[in-house]
């Protein structure tokens, strides 16, 4: 690429072991992996998802976050990264609510 800044191995491990933990999420949601013991903390885990995703989804637009960039970065970021991140806010904001819901009525 055109940048000359790249986040260490242990920083991109790091994002890859966060990430595959949020995978675990909606896995739990349709009982393919069943964890009793996460049961009541499953809504709040996707409420503090949506959080995360949200925040990184509307920071990356920010003038103050962009110049600290590269342009190869910025670029990629406002095509691909941020709008990921407001679906992924989205998607996990929804399977929070369903779950309260799911747990009002029954």
């Amino acid at each position: 690429g055109e940048g000359t800044q790249f986040p260490s191995m242990t920083a991109c491990y790091a994002v890859v072991m966060l990430l595959m933990i949020v995978a675990f999420v909606p896995l739990v949601s349709i009982n393919f992996i069943e964890l009793t013991f996460f049961c009541e903390y499953h809504s709040w885990a996707c409420f503090l998802f949506t959080a995360v995703f949200a925040l990184r989804g509307f920071a990356g637009y920010l003038p103050y976050f962009e110049r600290k960039w590269v342009p190869i970065f910025i670029r990629l970021n406002r095509r691909f990264y941020n709008p990921l991140c407001i679906m992924l806010a989205l998607g996990f904001g929804i399977l929070g609510f369903s779950i309260k819901m799911e747990l009002v009525l029954h």
